[in-house]
């Protein structure tokens, strides 16, 4: 298991954005079940989180909202950008 908060610069973050530009993922959003799947492995899955929330598509419906907004609470619980 990896750590509970994951800390970058906000210059790494950018740096991995961009780099989350030239990908075209299919975009699946993450059902409550899966949150555990990504709460064991935060260092691992963080980014992929980062990716969604920054570049998956529209949800398509209420559900998919949902799971949007469960995943950015996943983001701000895990994720401390410092200067």
């Amino acid at each position: 298991m990896g750590n509970k908060i994951v800390t970058m610069t906000f210059d790494e973050y950018d740096r991995m954005m961009e780099e989350f530009q030239k990908l075209h993922l299919k975009t699946r959003w993450p059902a409550l079940d899966d949150m555990e799947i990504l709460e064991s492995d935060i260092q691992r899955f963080l980014p992929y989180a980062c990716y969604l929330d920054g570049y998956g598509e529209t949800p398509r419906n209420k559900d998919e909202e949902y799971r949007k907004r469960t995943l950015r609470l996943f983001i701000q619980e895990h994720l401390e950008l410092v200067d």
